[in-house]
């Protein structure tokens, strides 16, 4: 890529670092559908990676993978594509990231966007930003809900009266609400009968409220 006014000086990308580990979660295990949940006396080996980024004069941009992340099929498009950004500009991320999808664009594009995470990481610390207000972010408060997926049948809400006692935590909390697959949603896990005696048990003692 050309170099374009205003660049700074020392930042193309001098390297690309991939490491891959493993880590071992007590009381994580599988469902029948092969989704991870909480699972009372298992105990998972999970594999992960993270990237490093380096320009010409020292900066650094970090990532480490978190959730779908860990899929073998993502750390093998990152491997692929971290030779395609050395040279680049890191400041471009727009420009590498519209690359690197090109690249990939039948398979998916997945990998892309551990490299682009990491330029912005990188971009936050070399002006000493964090990356929300480099993008205009101004809120100090959000919404949040809690869930619970993955995490009844087999682990710590293996019963309504479990998940009664949950939701009164989460009232404790302030949380806004809670989303349950058993009750909807986009995966419904609900065994029959089982829904509707959730929504009673949690409404039960605080009404509309929940």
């Amino acid at each position: 890529m050309k170099r374009i006014i205003g660049a700074r000086p020392g930042s193309r990308i001098a390297k690309v670092e991939i490491h891959e580990f493993g880590y071992t979660v007590d009381g994580l295990g599988m469902d029948e559908s092969g989704n991870r949940c909480v699972m009372k006396g298992e105990q998972s080996r999970l594999s992960a990676f993270a990237v490093v980024i380096e320009t010409q004069d020292g900066a650094r941009g970090e990532y480490c993978s978190v959730h779908s992340g860990k899929n073998g099929a993502m750390v093998g498009q990152v491997k692929a594509l971290a030779s395609q950004i050395l040279g680049e500009d890191a400041e471009e991320r727009e420009a590498i990231y519209n690359k690197l999808k090109r690249f990939h664009r039948h398979y998916m594009a997945i990998g892309h966007s551990a490299l682009d995470i990491a330029l912005w990481d990188l971009a936050g610390k070399a002006v000493g930003r964090p990356i929300w207000r480099l993008l205009g972010g101004y809120r100090q408060r959000l919404p949040t809900y809690a869930s619970t997926l993955n995490g009844g049948r087999h682990g710590i809400l293996d019963s309504i009266e479990a998940y009664a006692d949950f939701a009164e935590e989460c009232l404790a909390a302030r949380l806004q609400g809670i989303q349950d697959p058993r009750l909807g949603g986009r995966r419904p896990q609900g065994r029959g009968g089982q829904s509707p005696a959730l929504c009673q048990a949690r409404r039960r003692p605080h009404g509309a409220d929940v």
